[in-house]
């Protein structure tokens, strides 16, 4: 892997995905109430939202929208082979919300250990799957420790 000769060349980047969603005005109220996000701005006229979790952010748009580019007509589940990990504080919370929202996960919350170089990573982490089918990991951080 290609790597920078020296800090001065870096570059940063900040990924926001983007979703198509089939209801609108569904799916920003998933994420809102139920997953503990916030809205940063809107534009109604576009079917469009833009949320945000701490420093997690993501687009919501509906389905072919105006203007949109696709590579082919969505077909439910949405996104498949992709979940994006979103670390959050405290999972209890959101396990708490599913449960009074009536949701109940994809899978089983579970308790995950990976090495990383020469100390092992642990996260505590549950998979939930949106209205359109969007599945979602989200984990608490557990810390590290070294390689058994």
């Amino acid at each position: 892997m290609a790597r920078p000769e020296d800090d001065t060349q870096q570059v940063t980047a900040h990924l926001v995905p983007e979703q198509d969603v089939t209801t609108p005005e569904r799916s920003p109220l998933f994420y809102t109430d139920v997953l503990g996000f916030e809205i940063a701005y809107e534009r109604a006229e576009d079917q469009f939202v833009h949320l945000r979790l701490g420093g997690a952010e993501l687009m919501l748009e509906k389905t072919l929208g105006r203007g949109r580019i696709t590579t082919g007509q969505p077909v439910r589940p949405f996104c498949r082979g992709m979940n994006p990990q979103i670390q959050i504080n405290d999972l209890d919370t959101l396990l708490g919300r599913l449960d009074e929202a009536e949701t109940a996960p994809l899978l089983s919350t579970e308790e995950g250990r990976y090495r990383r170089a020469r100390t092992e990573v642990g996260n505590r982490q549950v998979w939930i799957q949106d209205p359109d089918g969007y599945l979602l990991r989200f984990h608490q951080d557990l810390g590290e420790r070294p390689m058994a």
